[in-house]
């Protein structure tokens, strides 16, 4: 099976339709996925309410195209859905509200310690009562194994049909890391 584009929008809408809670995407279109995983809920869910939980407001401007600053705790519109945005910093978890329908968390890579982790899903699972929650990776260059308590959902969203000499760079590049 080829991990392109169509097949992990499939999967996403897949798992949407689910009663799983939580899904895992990795793969090696590093700074795509989560753009595939944004797009691809607010074209099939418009009128959605959507946690953004990123690392920093500067991802957070990227992953909305947005050419100003951006707040956490203000609602923005897109595509027909309202988004909420905050950070890994748990200072920012009580200025977004509660109740949403998604919520998708990139990158992973602040979440290296275990305790942040923990912390983030119990906000997530329980307190922001968000029905489906996305783990976006940015790049796979730690264990991620921890995500197989939450999730039994994985999708893989490879670059090798668009660009092949891309994706086994980055294959070879994460030989380094013995994952």
């Amino acid at each position: 099976m080829n991990n392109n584009n169509e097949q992990a929008i499939e999967k996403i809408l897949s798992f949407i339709e689910t009663d799983e809670k939580i899904a895992l995407m990795t793969g090696t279109n590093m700074f795509k996925k989560h753009e595939l995983a944004f797009k691809t809920i607010t074209e099939n869910f418009a009128g959605s309410r959507i946690l953004l939980r990123t690392s920093t407001l500067n991802y957070a401007k990227v992953f909305m195209k947005a050419t100003g600053a951006l707040k956490t705790g203000v609602p923005y519109n897109l595509n027909g859905s309202t988004i909420y945005i905050d950070t890994v910093n748990k200072r920012t978890w009580d200025k977004t509200p509660n109740d949403f329908d998604f919520a998708i968390v990139y990158p992973l890579m602040p979440l290296t310690k275990q305790t942040l982790r923990e912390e983030l899903m119990k906000d997530l699972t329980y307190f922001k009562n968000v029905k489906k929650i996305m783990l976006v990776s940015s790049q796979d260059t730690f264990d991620m194994s921890w995500a197989d308590q939450y999730t039994k959902t994985k999708i893989v969203y490879d670059v090798l049909e668009e660009d092949s000499e891309y994706h086994f760079r980055v294959l070879e590049d994460l030989k380094k890391y013995n994952l």
